[in-house]
């Protein structure tokens, strides 16, 4: 497969997470939304192309000066699940672990099978290796999302200990007042934009949300204080009719990290090393939304907590490189007996279809 070109797209995000609650896909809300008029759901096995398919086209639009975003895979963050062209053209990955068919045939959907450019006869003999290889692949994942979960609960646990020494009242102060500036809007819209995954690379996160923003604003966490802030925020926004990209914690999908403010272009996200901040972003600091006085009972039980937190979601990172591997070895097997040639001379068929 065709791994990530030179020209790295400003707007990239996953369509998917490797969470604390299994595989989260946040396909229905970017690829079946209203704003899409035509759908393009590709199937085929691994290194069939369907990443290069992807990329070509994306690629080909935007020299032509078209919109592109770009949609990667939660596991492997250099592949692609899916892309949007001009916002209404969707071409996607409909193979599991996210499978997909038609809902509109022929209308709005139309089905890529890559399967007409392999040769069905040569994989045959490689059945029971591929058999063999997808069990390992499954079990690596099994392991992987075990510990995705325990780094859940330990989250969980973190937020016992430290929700009696949140000063609730204070935030939401701080964002009506933050609000109140802000521009009412017509159509109130939370828009996924996930940023964040948790892969065969360990964790990665892309900065399309800030390169968007007008404004930046890191909040500087303090004892999980910055995502109820930005579940305050939200939830404020969304009253006052605003379209809001928000992206979600890869671990707990019910958790923000970053929103950008559709109507104002700010965008607020949670800091996680204030060395490493961009020039112009505004430091927010969370300690304030703390009660100083009792927190240093607790500091020793929510340190202990949170390296175990980060043990946890190291192991998961260690399982899903190992699928990973796999993943590779499925790909070799698949990439041999593969007619490219034919399928570069379809892409090109393709691409004249959806302009």
């Amino acid at each position: 497969m065709t791994k990530q070109s030179d020209m790295i797209p400003q707007d990239r995000y996953f369509a998917a997470a490797n969470s604390g609650r299994g595989f989260k896909s946040y396909f229905e809300e970017l690829f079946f939304s209203e704003e899409i008029k035509r759908r393009y759901i590709i199937k085929g096995g691994p290194g069939t192309g369907k990443s290069t398919l992807m990329r070509r086209l994306g690629e080909r639009a935007e020299r032509e000066g078209r919109k592109v975003s770009y949609y990667y895979c939660s596991s492997d963050t250099d592949s692609l699940d899916g892309v949007i062209i001009d916002a209404r053209i969707a071409i996607f990955d409909g193979t599991a672990p996210h499978s997909y068919d038609t809902v509109l045939p022929g209308a709005v959907d139309e089905i890529i099978d890559l399967g007409r450019f392999w040769d069905a006869d040569a994989l045959s003999a490689y059945a029971d290796r591929i058999r063999r290889i997808a069990g390992s692949k499954k079990a690596c994942y099994s392991r992987a999302y075990r510990y995705l979960s325990s780094a859940l609960e330990t989250s969980h646990a973190l937020d016992l200990v430290a929700e009696p020494y949140r000063d609730r009242e204070k935030m939401r102060a701080a964002v009506a007042r933050i609000c109140e500036r802000i521009p009412n809007g017509s159509c109130a819209r939370i828009l996924p934009s996930i940023v964040s995954a948790i892969g065969t690379r360990g964790k990665v996160r892309f900065d399309s949300l800030e390169r968007r923003a007008s404004k930046l604003y890191a909040l500087c966490d303090s004892f999980g204080t910055a995502k109820i802030y930005l579940a305050e925020l939200v939830e404020k926004l969304l009253k006052k009719g605003c379209r809001v990209r928000v992206a979600y914690d890869p671990i707990d999908t019910d958790s923000i990290e970053t929103v950008l403010i559709e109507e104002s272009g700010e965008c607020f996200f949670i800091c996680s090393d204030a060395g490493s901040l961009p020039d112009d972003a505004q430091k927010i600091n969370m300690k304030r939304f703390v009660f100083a006085d009792g927190v240093s009972a607790i500091r020793r039980e929510y340190r202990c907590a949170q390296k175990l937190y980060d043990a946890a979601v190291e192991l998961a990172g260690t399982a899903l490189a190992e699928s990973g591997k796999k993943h590779f070895e499925l790909e070799k097997i698949y990439t041999a007996n593969m007619d490219f040639e034919a399928l570069g001379a379809f892409v090109d068929i393709l691409f004249e279809k959806i302009k």
